[in-house]
Protein backbone atom coordinates (compact mmCIF):
# COMPACT_ATOMS: atom_id res chain seq x y z
CA UNK A 1 0.00 0.00 0.00
CA UNK A 2 1.45 3.06 -0.71
CA UNK A 3 2.95 5.11 1.91
CA UNK A 4 0.82 8.88 3.48
CA UNK A 5 2.69 11.13 1.36
CA UNK A 6 1.98 9.31 -1.75
CA UNK A 7 -1.76 8.46 -0.62
CA UNK A 8 -3.28 11.78 -1.79
CA UNK A 9 -2.86 13.67 -5.23
CA UNK A 10 -3.62 17.63 -5.85
CA UNK A 11 -4.39 19.15 -8.74
CA UNK A 12 -4.73 22.81 -8.57
CA UNK A 13 -7.42 24.56 -9.84
CA UNK A 14 -6.55 28.30 -8.92
CA UNK A 15 -4.35 29.95 -6.34
CA UNK A 16 -7.10 28.99 -3.19
CA UNK A 17 -8.90 26.13 -4.95
CA UNK A 18 -7.37 22.57 -4.75
CA UNK A 19 -9.19 19.27 -6.18
CA UNK A 20 -7.51 16.37 -4.31
CA UNK A 21 -7.79 12.05 -4.92
CA UNK A 22 -6.64 8.76 -3.86
CA UNK A 23 -5.28 7.78 -7.05
CA UNK A 24 -4.53 4.48 -5.40
CA UNK A 25 -8.51 3.73 -4.99
CA UNK A 26 -10.47 2.25 -8.02
CA UNK A 27 -11.71 5.09 -9.94
CA UNK A 28 -15.88 3.23 -9.41
CA UNK A 29 -15.32 4.46 -5.43
CA UNK A 30 -12.80 7.62 -5.85
CA UNK A 31 -13.73 11.12 -4.43
CA UNK A 32 -13.12 14.22 -5.68
CA UNK A 33 -12.00 16.35 -2.72
CA UNK A 34 -11.99 20.24 -2.82
CA UNK A 35 -9.93 22.00 -0.34
CA UNK A 36 -10.89 26.04 -0.49
CA UNK A 37 -8.46 28.22 1.44
CA UNK A 38 -10.67 30.86 2.27
CA UNK A 39 -10.42 34.37 3.98
CA UNK A 40 -11.10 33.33 7.33
CA UNK A 41 -11.47 29.51 7.19
CA UNK A 42 -10.61 26.42 5.02
CA UNK A 43 -13.29 24.68 3.31
CA UNK A 44 -13.04 20.83 2.93
CA UNK A 45 -15.57 19.31 0.38
CA UNK A 46 -15.75 15.30 0.49
CA UNK A 47 -12.93 13.54 2.46
CA UNK A 48 -12.46 10.49 1.08
CA UNK A 49 -12.09 6.70 2.10
CA UNK A 50 -10.34 7.55 4.97
CA UNK A 51 -7.50 4.96 4.39
CA UNK A 52 -4.69 7.50 5.32
CA UNK A 53 -4.82 11.54 6.87
CA UNK A 54 -6.31 13.73 4.50
CA UNK A 55 -5.45 16.23 7.63
CA UNK A 56 -1.84 15.61 7.19
CA UNK A 57 -1.73 16.03 3.35
CA UNK A 58 -3.61 19.27 3.26
CA UNK A 59 -1.36 20.90 6.00
CA UNK A 60 -3.62 23.02 7.57
CA UNK A 61 -3.34 25.70 10.55
CA UNK A 62 -4.24 24.13 13.68
CA UNK A 63 -5.33 27.51 14.60
CA UNK A 64 -7.85 28.31 11.47
CA UNK A 65 -11.57 26.99 11.64
CA UNK A 66 -12.13 24.45 8.53
CA UNK A 67 -15.44 23.71 7.35
CA UNK A 68 -16.28 20.53 6.50
CA UNK A 69 -18.93 19.94 4.11
CA UNK A 70 -19.40 15.96 4.57
CA UNK A 71 -21.07 15.04 1.18
CA UNK A 72 -20.58 12.81 -1.25
CA UNK A 73 -19.01 14.06 -4.93
CA UNK A 74 -20.35 10.56 -6.13
CA UNK A 75 -23.96 9.34 -6.11
CA UNK A 76 -23.54 5.89 -5.13
CA UNK A 77 -20.85 6.00 -1.97
CA UNK A 78 -20.57 7.65 1.28
CA UNK A 79 -17.37 9.92 1.53
CA UNK A 80 -17.33 11.00 5.24
CA UNK A 81 -15.49 8.17 6.40
CA UNK A 82 -12.50 10.36 6.93
CA UNK A 83 -14.02 13.00 8.61
CA UNK A 84 -13.63 11.16 11.76
CA UNK A 85 -10.11 10.26 11.47
CA UNK A 86 -8.17 12.38 14.39
CA UNK A 87 -8.40 15.83 12.97
CA UNK A 88 -6.60 18.43 15.56
CA UNK A 89 -9.17 21.30 14.73
CA UNK A 90 -12.16 21.57 16.62
CA UNK A 91 -15.82 20.66 14.38
CA UNK A 92 -18.67 22.65 14.85
CA UNK A 93 -22.34 20.90 13.39
CA UNK A 94 -24.60 23.69 11.80
CA UNK A 95 -27.32 22.59 9.57
CA UNK A 96 -27.20 23.87 6.22
CA UNK A 97 -30.61 26.03 5.26
CA UNK A 98 -32.00 26.10 2.26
Amino acid sequence: MAEQNHWFEREMISETIARIWEPFVHPFFRANIFHVRCKEADLVVDFGMGLRSLQSFLATDPDRPIVAVAMSTLIMWDRSTSLSTGWDTPWRQTPLRA
